[in-house]
């Protein structure tokens, strides 16, 4: 069985079958979401000091911080890059 990666941006990348949500932030929800996970451990920040745009969680309990717009890693999820 092979394994289909997404780029999430600065070499990050997750595998496409354990991806749960894509989510946009500017919401307040989301925000303290991101409050948790990081309080948690379960926060991963893949921005490198940019600003983060998409909290990417993970059905295994984990979540990233991308710099990327919630599009294009949509597009990424949806053509299959390896």
């Amino acid at each position: 069985m092979t394994k289909t990666f997404i780029h999430i941006g600065n070499g990050h990348r997750i595998v496409r079958e354990r991806l749960r949500s894509i989510s946009p932030i500017g919401s307040e929800p989301i925000r303290r979401e991101i409050q948790n996970l990081r309080k948690n451990n379960r926060l991963i920040d893949a921005t490198k000091g940019r600003k983060a745009r998409t909290l990417v969680t993970t059905i295994c309990g984990y979540a990233y911080l991308s710099m990327l717009t919630v599009e294009t890693i949509e597009n990424r999820a949806n053509n299959d890059i390896k």
